[in-house]
C-alpha cells in the first residue's frame, strides 16, 4: 500500500494511533488478506492452462512476488481493477465491522 492509502486506511479504522511496529504488523496482515482475496478472484477467471501454468509460476517463484505479479498482469486483463475493487471490499467490510464494535461497547 502506499503511504497516503495507508494512512487513509489507518484513519478509517480509528487505529492511526497504534506503537509503529504494530501498524506494520496490521499492515501485513491485511495486505496478506487483499493478496489472498484477489488471487481467488483471479483464479476464477482463469482457464486451465492459465491456472496450471500459475501453480508453476508460484512454484519456481516463491521468493519472488514480482515475477508472480507481472505473470498476474500478463494472464488477467482487469487485474489491477480486481486488486483495486479487494482493496476497497475490504477497507469498506473493516469500517462496518469496526463501527459495529463500537456500537456494542457503546450499549
Amino acid at each position: 500500500m502506499t503511504n497516503q492509502l495507508t494512512q487513509n486506511f489507518l484513519e478509517e479504522l480509528g487505529l492511526n494511533n497504534l506503537p509503529e511496529d504494530k501498524k506494520i504488523q496490521l499492515l501485513d496482515d491485511v495486505g496478506r488478506m487483499i493478496q489472498q482475496n484477489v488471487i481467488f478472484r483471479v483464479i476464477e477467471v482463469m482457464n486451465e492452462s492459465d491456472k496450471d501454468e500459475f501453480d508453476r509460476v508460484i512454484g519456481e517463484n516463491m521468493d519472488n512476488p514480482e515475477a508472480i505479479l507481472n505473470f498476474l498482469k500478463a494472464k488477467v486483463p482487469n487485474f489491477e481493477i480486481i486488486v483495486s475493487e479487494e482493496v476497497e471490499k475490504f477497507k469498506k467490510e473493516s469500517v462496518e465491522f469496526i463501527k459495529g464494535l463500537s456500537l456494542e461497547q457503546s450499549q
